[in-house]
């Protein structure tokens, strides 16, 4: 049975508004989880988007859970990606 992929969009709200040191050294740090395929910045509520892809939701939580726990990221929310409505 093949593996199916978990892929979800983590929208980061940090805590380095003031300090762009500590901005980059949370995106060097976020960079380094194998699981994050993604980061984006945006604009509105959340500062910055990850996307996370695992192979399992046991990994997927791990990922989750390393993320947050790095220092400069103050708020979280998670939205897993379903189905694409375009393509395959």
């Amino acid at each position: 049975m093949p593996l199916a992929l978990v892929t979800a969009v983590l929208e980061i709200s940090p805590e380095f508004i003031i300090f762009s040191t500590k901005e980059e050294k949370a995106i060097k740090s976020m960079m380094k989880l194998p699981e994050i395929t993604g980061l984006y910045t945006t604009n509105g509520k959340w500062d910055l988007a990850a996307e996370i892809t695992s192979t399992s939701l046991e990994g997927f939580d791990r990922a989750i859970s390393a993320l947050r726990s790095i220092n400069g990221v103050l708020e979280t929310e998670t939205s897993l990606l379903l189905s694409s409505r375009i393509g395959e």
